[in-house]
């Protein structure tokens, strides 16, 4: 009888291995899809960047966006018309994304080169660093702080 205890206690064990094996691997797989979205946002951004694209911009952007400095979402919009009239072209090159997700928000550093040119003048490059804070709403992810 004793023997039987011990097998079913082995098997018991075993099945509590298996779920926990198949239980990290969907958080796992979860969470490489939410950094791909995250990483589609802000490509989509950058596309917005150098399109000059004010409505594919705001829509990487959530409503409730602030900043330290306190600007806010319409204080952003306002900014980006003003940047792209100002110049001819922009390019972005992102060098290296690092992003950090914990649950329904993420924050992401980026090294970047961007390339621009202001009207009537020759084009220049500047390298640059970010800090990005997003948030996960309604299934997307929009940045909240950091523009």
């Amino acid at each position: 009888m004793r023997e039987k205890l011990y097998a079913g206690d082995k098997q018991k064990a075993r099945n509590a291995w298996i779920l926990l094996v198949f239980c990290l691997a969907l958080v796992c797989a979860c969470a490489q899809d939410d950094r791909q979205l995250i990483i589609q946002t802000l490509q989509r951004r950058e596309k917005a960047l150098e399109k000059k694209d004010l409505n594919l911009y705001l829509d990487c952007v959530s409503p409730a966006y602030r900043d330290p400095d306190g600007q806010d979402f319409s204080r952003l919009k306002q900014r980006f018309a003003e940047v792209v009239q100002a110049f001819t072209s922009i390019d972005f090159e992102p060098e290296q994304t690092l992003v950090y997700q914990n649950g329904l928000t993420a924050t992401v550093i980026q090294e970047f080169i961007l390339h621009f040119q202001p009207q009537g003048e020759e084009p220049f490059a500047r390298k640059g660093r970010e800090k990005i804070i997003l948030r996960k709403e309604k299934g997307a992810w929009k940045i909240i702080e950091g523009l």
